[in-house]
């Protein structure tokens, strides 16, 4: 009849103009999408019920991985979303089909989730690196059918090179033996082969690097071999820094308080005005590092403003980090914002300030621009050649506080420095060092795993080489050229350049100290370990499509 032609016509003109203004493509659960059909027939039947239903078939990835990342509740995310929406004339009142709520979004998380789980890709690594803390963590109370916050101990581990995501582990205790038996446990749960591991990486304290009880010492037991001992430089530096500033002002009196007088005005330096103050001189690398965080750039402007004298109008209203006592890096901040607010300031202020911009500041940057474990020897060496300039009572701290943190004046460590060297003589004299070390490891019992000794350090050396007396430590090759052949021996013998393949190992742990504050963070949002793992590789995965976000040149649609 002519009134049902009419309501037909009607129809298809509403659906077309539909589809032009939301720019809709009709999907259906099967994920197929509708082709050309009568229009009268089929295809007003199926957009009848597709517009009755109001149902969303558009799946939601990207949002998923973005809100793990950022940590946004999917109440929040959906009205995000909504809103955005609203804004771009997508939904309104009556057209509401494509409104996000936020059981879409907690849905799209799972499913997200649960695909980053199977895509888990199991690569052999070279080094083991692993580093912890005490988390607020969301678990199931049965007794009370609910979830309730407890603080539990969560170690994370990540593989070198590429710095790949392993997992983490729950240890029992805080000892040694329990985190060693926790990581190899996960490891031997989960099929991830150690074949081709050559060594760990972690920081400096007891519990890691204990002579017969430490992790790293029980892990090497366990497995039946010698593993390098990779410590991180980055502690090391901030351990100077701290012990330099507990003689000057006092012992720490809390997690974010000082007990001497500097402070309040630490507390408060960035409200001061910046003053004529006087520069220090020093030069920093040419080369700046990539992918340095807010505070980290903010400690690269500040010491070039130091040295050069001119401040930049930008850096004025920068916030220099909050003080906290786990970060010596926003405290040399604040003490180089000290330093410029005042025309003749403090002489403990100065000290302080001359220690961060010819000592700390600078070996922070080097350590990042050269971060590989055959940088570390040299690294080591220049703190101590930088140190120098201190007067005898600060020196003697400096040095009891690196030979606590020997660990890159090992003779293992020093030789993969020797081998990567620039001169030629230097790389022949660290090759045939190895084959004489090799050749002695050959006349020792089978199974015999070396007692990694702190070797007694020179410090009035005048290079990494002579940084320990070869004459009275006993050289060891390193575990990570155990699988170098005779051949490329040889050719380093003769000066020969070779590219080593643990050079890309870092002599930092930096990585690892990412990845537990993603492990904090996943435990105060998410309740298990399986949905904490699910929720870590989906924040990774956000971040390896695209690392930072602050202009439309950054956005990367990967």
């Amino acid at each position: 009849s002519t009134n049902s032609s009419i309501g037909d016509l009607l129809l298809v003109r509403e659906y077309k103009e539909l589809n032009e203004t939301f720019e809709y493509c009709e999907e259906y659960e099967d994920g197929s999408v509708s082709e050309n059909e009568d229009e009268h027939g089929e295809r007003s039947q199926k957009y009848s019920e597709c517009t009755q239903s109001k149902q969303l078939r558009r799946d939601l990835p990207t949002v998923a991985l973005t809100c793990d990342r950022y940590g946004v509740s999917d109440q929040s995310a959906a009205a995000i979303a909504s809103a955005v929406l609203q804004d771009f004339g997508l939904i309104n009142t009556e057209q509401s089909m494509n409104v996000v709520d936020r059981s879409k979004v907690r849905r799209a998380r799972n499913k997200m989730r649960a695909e980053m789980k199977k895509q888990v890709e199991r690569k052999p690594f070279m080094a083991l690196f692993f580093d912890g803390r005490k988390d607020k963590t969301l678990k199931m109370c049965p007794q009370k059918r609910r979830r309730m916050s407890i603080v539990e101990e969560h170690i994370s581990i990540i593989g070198e090179p590429n710095s790949q995501y392993i997992g983490h582990v729950t240890p029992t205790s805080g000892t040694g033996k329990s985190i060693c038996t926790a990581i190899l446990e996960f490891c031997n749960d989960e099929n991830i082969p150690l074949d081709s591991l050559d060594g760990t990486g972690c920081d400096g304290t007891a519990v890691n690097t204990g002579k017969n009880g430490g992790v790293v010492r029980l892990i090497e037991m366990k497995i039946g071999r010698s593993l390098q001992w990779i410590v991180c430089m980055l502690h090391a530096n901030e351990l100077l820094l701290h012990h330099i500033f507990q003689c000057i002002d006092g012992k720490t009196s809390g997690p974010n308080a000082y007990s001497g007088v500097l402070d309040k005005a630490l507390q408060n330096c960035e409200y001061l005005p910046v003053a004529r103050y006087k520069t220090i001189a020093e030069d920093f690398p040419s080369s700046e590092p990539q992918n340095l965080s807010s505070d980290q750039q903010y400690l690269l402007e500040i010491s070039k403003a130091v040295c050069n004298g001119k401040w930049p109008h930008n850096l004025t209203h920068k916030s220099p980090g909050k003080l906290c006592h786990s970060r010596w890096l926003t405290t040399a901040n604040r003490i180089l914002r000290l330093y410029v607010s005042f025309e003749n300031p403090d002489e403990n202020i100065v000290v302080l300030a001359n220690f961060v911009i010819r000592v700390y500041s600078p070996m922070w940057f080097e350590i990042k621009n050269k971060p590989s474990i055959c940088e570390g020897s040299r690294h080591l060496f220049h703190m101590i050649t930088r140190s120098r300039y201190l007067p005898t009572h600060l020196q003697n701290i400096v040095h009891t506080v690196i030979q606590n943190n020997v660990y890159f004046a090992h003779s293992e460590n020093i030789l993969l420095a020797l081998l990567t060297d620039e001169e030629p003589q230097i790389r022949s004299l660290g090759a045939r060092r190895i084959s004489e070390a090799r050749r002695h490891s050959n006349n020792l019992k089978a199974n015999t795993i070396r007692v990694f000794q702190r070797p007694v350090i020179n410090f009035d050396c005048d290079s990494y080489v002579t940084m320990i007396d070869w004459e009275s430590v006993e050289t060891t090759e390193s575990p990570m050229t155990k699988r170098l052949d005779d051949t490329i021996l040889t050719m380093l013998s003769k000066g020969e350049f070779v590219q080593l393949p643990f050079y890309n190992i870092p002599c930092h742990s930096q990585a690892v100290e990412r990845c537990v504050q993603v492990v904090a963070q996943s435990a105060s949002k998410v309740c298990g370990a399986p949905r904490r793992d699910a929720y870590i590789r989906a924040c990774t995965r956000s971040r390896s499509n695209m690392p930072y976000f602050e202009t439309k040149s950054d956005y990367n649609a990967a």
